[in-house]
């Protein structure tokens, strides 16, 4: 009897314990990739809102350049600021060693989750820019920031307060153009504030940028 037992210690597994090993190994393999797939989605998530972020704060900061150049109102004799839905537009200085200023549009548009900036090639005179103004810039446009889901805009209007609807530029030339004071060569619009939706993650980032020509 104790050589049957120890026949029968000697021969391994059963075939219901290799089984219920193969089935804990599964179940761990399971476990272990759903982890690391949560990982690694978590990982990319992230990398993909910090490249978002990067990308809207380079957006922002080139507005705010575009608007510490921006050209006044009367000396454009048109409003050197305009916005409609996901879109603005403003003329801007260009000034560089050894020549004189000159005159250059500037477009962001939301187009397909996509903001895109236009610039028009620098003029030298007035004349040269009222065709420019009147008809959107030809062109692809630079990618500045993907993946967003809206662009909004509106702008602060010395003595009438926020404008939220300005869909063509000749709607408030008029009060652009009435005030007489210190400032009557500057644009009438003092700032503006510009609200994107991201098309992944929660919340919209706002930034107000003030004009000063």
């Amino acid at each position: 009897m104790n050589t049957r037992a120890g026949r029968r210690g000697a021969s391994g597994f059963t075939l219901i314990e290799m089984i219920i090993a193969i089935t804990l190994l599964a179940i761990i393999a399971v476990i272990s990739w759903r982890a690391l797939d949560g990982v690694t989605r978590s990982r990319a998530a992230l990398t993909e809102e910090m490249e978002n972020t990067r990308a809207l704060n380079q957006l922002f900061d080139q507005l705010s350049d575009d608007g510490d150049q921006i050209v006044g109102d009367r000396d454009l004799h048109a409003p050197a600021f305009s916005f409609g839905q996901g879109q603005l537009r403003m003329v801007r200085a260009v000034r560089s060693d050894g020549r004189p200023m000159r005159w250059q549009v500037v477009e962001y548009r939301l187009v397909q989750g996509v903001i895109l900036r236009q610039a028009s090639p620098p003029v030298d005179a007035r004349d040269a820019i009222a065709p420019l103004l009147a008809r959107p810039l030809s062109g692809a446009g630079l990618p500045i920031a993907t993946g967003v889901a809206d662009l909004r805009v509106r702008a602060w209007v010395r003595g009438r307060g926020w404008i939220t609807d300005m869909r063509d530029a000749r709607q408030v030339m008029p009060i652009l153009t009435v005030p007489t004071d210190v400032d009557a060569g500057t644009t009438g619009i003092r700032g503006f504030e510009v609200m994107v939706r991201p098309g992944i993650g929660v919340g919209t980032y706002v930034r107000l940028i003030p004009l000063q020509p």
